[in-house]
């Protein structure tokens, strides 16, 4: 499994694999968007697991829902974003 950036301020903002341009990503969404995202109140969380369920270890860092839907770089969406040990 691929690991994923994410980028929210309460909103999801940006899901990406780790590695790809998240700024690349930040900005597309302000020009379809039109809207100005401002990076110093955004939080971003590096190294996570896309998953449909939850093991007991794992700690929850985005559960998708109305304000954000996990999406990988192949179309598919996950319920969660997840820190696995």
């Amino acid at each position: 499994m691929s690991l994923h950036t994410i980028a929210y301020h309460d909103v999801l903002l940006a899901c990406v694999k780790d590695g790809d341009d998240l700024e690349a990503a930040l900005l597309k969404l302000e020009t379809n968007a039109h809207i100005k995202i401002d990076r110093s109140e955004m939080t971003v969380h590096r190294g996570l697991l896309l998953v449909d369920a939850i093991e007991d270890s794992d700690e929850v860092v985005w559960q998708g829902s109305k304000l954000g839907f996990l999406t990988d770089e192949h179309g598919r969406q996950y319920e969660f974003a997840v820190r696995r040990p």
